[in-house]
């Protein structure tokens, strides 16, 4: 069974959501009455999940004007995404020399699951499955200073995770990075950092392409 979430994370999760789907543009101020409207929730845990996505930098608090999307450019994208992609090589490398069999064991019902998502075209369930993937691999590192590092850099770029109205080829690029996924553990399970550079920087920048 998984854990419940408490409200406040339903909320956080909602508006991640209306990011990742475009349903909140960059620099779009976040309306809580039509959240409160939405989700039949009232506004303390509103205002406490605005506050921490505010905290993981994905919303700017202005004072006495609310909370807006955080805005970023083309360029700020793909200069994280660049230093998330060598952070990635590093890690992996060091996850290679650690790994035991119970970890890509891990990473495989990971990435079968996220398959099982794919079929049933369930956006969501996609996202945070391929999220909990990365994130496990990291952890395996054992550094959590970096685990930390990561993840905030994961979420400034949220909204460059990809989406599209085009459910076919949203679908058919989420197959083609699972796929990824599967070489990844590959490479771990037989140590083999050969190409790696160019399987995480192809994996990586694909989300600000597709």
């Amino acid at each position: 069974m998984g854990k419940i979430k408490s409200v406040r994370e339903q909320v956080y999760e909602h508006v991640v959501h209306m990011i990742r789907t475009n349903e909140l543009d960059y620099g779009d101020k976040i309306n809580i009455a039509e959240l409160q409207e939405q989700l039949g929730v009232s506004r303390p845990p509103i205002n406490e999940a605005l506050i921490q996505l505010s905290a993981d930098g994905i919303l700017d608090n202005v004072p006495r004007k609310g909370f807006f999307v955080k805005q970023m450019t083309d360029q700020q994208a793909h200069e994280i995404f660049e230093i998330i992609s060598a952070l990635d090589i590093y890690i992996l490398k060091k996850v290679m020399m650690t790994a035991a069999e119970k970890d890509i064991d891990a990473l495989r019902i990971i990435v079968g699951r996220i398959d099982a998502a794919i079929e049933k075209k369930d956006f969501d369930d996609y996202q945070e499955l391929q999220d909990h993937f990365h994130h496990t691999y990291l952890e395996m590192c054992g550094n959590p200073i970096l685990v930390s590092l990561m993840d905030d850099l994961r979420r400034q770029v949220i909204r460059t995770t990809v989406f599209s109205d085009n459910t076919e080829s949203l679908f058919d690029y989420f197959r083609e990075a699972n796929r990824d996924h599967e070489e990844i553990i590959e490479r771990i399970e037989k140590k083999n950092a050969e190409g790696l550079t160019k399987l995480i920087m192809d994996h990586n920048y694909r989300k600000l392409n597709i």
